[in-house]
Formats: structure tokens, sequence, C-alpha cells
């Protein structure tokens, strides 16, 4: 039996590997997509979706929520715009939604494995990609019109360009790569400084300077390209300059008040304005009364929030918890447990083998990875979903820190 899953020369076979882990993650997604069907999710799933349906009617990128707030500018656009385009070919059923999450988390895990090749680790690559098919979040998110499998996939191809491009690099580096840090500025803002963080972690590597200064000159300019038309939008919509997104004082009112732990909380009455605009800004003046009052507190506040959005795991497969019928509930405790544990075991090791091996590229992506949401996410609105962008990163430098510490005990044994 174990000869089928090995090539002739021995090795493992690659194709057979690649099918079994698909089909498992496919039918970790079916059962998923079958929990939640006659059920109507809550969070942005209804959101996202309800944007979608206006762009295709001709109302424009236009939420009304509960309080018949107008939104045209909270959300970041590229998300719901790719959902209405599926939608002018497909109906945005949570079978149709749960193919194209599929579908991109099939597409990230292709580019992990070039990406672990790329950084000299093609077989951590390989591993942590069947790793990410099956991760319990993302297939717990499957059917549900979230972002976050978009942004991961974005973040990954913006390694790969980078990457790749220390060594050959091109005037065509320098536009794939402002053209993805523009994409990931307009489907999560908080991640705006993420690729010039990374563009400086790799600046070492280029021999040639002034190649690396030419590629990110061309990125620049090709990312302000690419936000160009939600600028000329906005200044047409609203008559101002919105470079991303109306939401920011809103989010951090979110990330200061003691009332919550970091995810979305609702304004509160007296804050229900006719104008998005004019609510977030007061919203905002409010945080910053907050955060006066006590900074060491607001302070303490966001470090609690970064442990415990790392290090614990059940939003993201919060449906199971839900979904499931009565009398199942230990499936749905088995499935949150589980997803808590790999990921807390996956940061630790992942942080653990970066810091050790930090003169490695991928342990300073990740360590840069991690510094933004230091630096930018957790003064604000954060939560679980919000670091699984990392998800990738983590996986790979998890898994490529088990694999050198195999290999230094099976060298030791030979030794000895």
């Amino acid at each position: 039996m174990i000869r089928r899953f090995r090539a002739p020369d021995g090795a493992p076979n690659p194709l057979l590997f690649w099918t079994l882990t698909i089909a498992v993650s496919v039918a970790l997604r079916l059962w998923s997509l079958d929990l939640l069907n006659g059920r109507a999710p809550d969070g942005d799933t209804p959101n996202y979706l309800a944007i979608a349906d206006n762009i295709l009617s001709g109302r424009g990128l236009l939420l009304v929520d509960s309080n018949n707030l107008h939104m045209r500018a909270t959300y970041p656009p590229f998300y719901p715009m790719l959902l209405a385009g599926v939608g002018l070919v497909l109906p945005l059923t949570f079978a149709v939604i749960a193919a194209m999450n599929t579908v991109r988390v099939l597409i990230c895990a292709w580019l992990m494995t070039r990406l672990g090749k790329d950084l000299g680790a093609a077989q951590a690559g390989t591993l942590a990609a069947a790793l990410y098919l099956v991760w319990p979040v993302n297939v717990g998110m499957a059917p549900l019109a979230r972002k976050e499998p978009l942004i991961a996939l974005l973040v990954v191809a913006l390694l790969v360009v980078l990457v790749r491009a220390i060594g050959r690099g091109s005037w065509r580096s320098g536009i794939a790569f402002g053209v993805l840090t523009g994409l990931l500025a307009l489907t999560q803002p908080g991640l705006l400084f993420l690729p010039a963080l990374f563009a400086l972690v790799a600046l070492p590597r280029f021999h040639d300077r002034r190649r690396w200064l030419t590629m990110m000159s061309i990125a620049a300019g090709c990312a302000v390209l690419t936000l160009l038309p939600w600028w000329i939008r906005n200044w047409l919509l609203f008559h101002r300059f919105v470079p991303l997104t109306a939401v920011s004082g809103y989010s951090l009112w979110i990330g200061s008040t003691q009332a919550g732990d970091g995810t979305y909380l609702q304004a509160p009455p007296g804050f229900w304005l006719d104008d998005e605009f004019q609510m977030s800004a007061a919203l905002g003046a409010e945080a910053k009364r907050i955060i006066a009052w006590d900074p060491l507190n607001y302070f303490v506040h966001c470090v609690g929030k970064f442990f415990r959005a790392m290090f614990t795991e059940d939003r993201g497969v919060s449906q199971i918890y839900w979904a499931v019928p009565r009398g199942h509930a230990r499936i749905a405790g088995i499935w949150v447990g589980t997803a808590t544990l790999l990921n807390g075991l996956a940061v630790c090791i992942a942080v653990a083998a970066a810091w050790i091996r930090r003169r490695q590229l991928l342990s300073q992506l990740l360590l840069a990875a991690i510094a933004n949401i230091l630096l930018f996410g957790i003064w604000f609105e954060f939560d679980q979903r919000h670091r699984y962008f990392l998800t990738p990163l983590l996986l790979l430098a998890a898994v490529n820190g088990l694999l050198i510490y195999r290999r230094a005990r099976q060298s030791l044994a030979i030794r000895g």
C-alpha cells in the first residue's frame, strides 16, 4: 500500500499526494456547506452580498444598514466587485461562494509551493500548502462571503513577485508588485504598508540597489494608478479626497472602547448620524477622548487584543457552532478546539523558528508581517480574522522549522 504513495524512484508520488489532499479539502468544504444550508449567516457575509446585489442592480457600491445609513465608502471595493462579477453569470448562492473560496485557496496553495521553492524550502512549501487546503478556518469559512481568503492570496502573490525579483527582477516585477499592492489596499486598507515592509526586508538581498529602487518606483506608480479609479469615484461622489475608506474613526473607536474585545461593535445610538463620514469622525473623536483619558489602559487593551487574536481561534469556524444540528454540539466543540490547538501550535513553532533563524528571508518576511500588525493593526478594530493573512507564512515558517529540526536530529544521529 505504501508503494502507491511513492514514485518509481522512491520519492513521494506528487500526483497521488495532491489528489488525496484536494479530495479531503473538497469533502470538508461540502460538509461545511451542508451544515450552512438553510441557515442565515451573520457578520459581513450578508453585507457583502447586499453590496454586490446593489452593484448588479445599478445602485453602485452601496450598503443600507438597519439604521437607514447609506454607506458608500465604508467597505473597500475590490471584494464586492469580484462578487458582483461572478454574480453576472452565476447566482451568489452558498455553493457558488464556496466554489469561489475554494478556487482562491487552491491558487494560494499553488503560490505557496512556488514561494517555498524560491526561498529554498520546496518541501516545506509543499507540506504547508497541503495544510493550508485543509486548515480548519479555511474549511469553516468556505461557504461565507468573506474577503480573508482573497487577502491571503494577494499577500502570497506579492511575496512570490518580490522573492523572484531578487534574482531576476524587471520592470514587469515592479508593475505586478504595484498592482497587487493597490488591490490589497482596496481589499484590506489596514495592510496598506505591508508591501513596503516586505520590500524593505528584501532590500539587502538585491545585489544591485538601483534595480530595487527602480522596481519600487515603478511599483509605487502602478499602485497609485490602481487606486486612482477609486479616488476619482469618491471625489465625484463626496467632493472630497477619500484615500481608502470612511471607516478609520469608527475602527479606532472599536479598538479603543473597553466595552468589546476588538471585534465589531454597533455604534451607540447617540452616534447614529445621517452621514457615514460624520459618524466615523464623531466616533474617532470619542476614541481619542478615551485614549487620552487613560493611555496606559488603551495600550494594555490593545496588547491583549493582539495575543487573544493570535492564539485563539473560534470566530472563523463559528458557523460550525450554530449550524450543527441539535445533539451534535460535540462535533462543533471538537472542530473549534482543533482549530485553536493547530493555530496556537503554528504560531508558537513559526515564531520560534523565525527568531532562531532570523537571518533567513522567510523568517524576516514573517516577522515583518507581524510587525505590520503591531504597528498598524492592534490599535484599531483587531480580531482573529485580521491576522488570517498571516496563515500561509505561519505554516511555511512552522513546517520549515520542523523540517530543519528533523534534519538536524538525523545528522546528529548519524554522527553519533
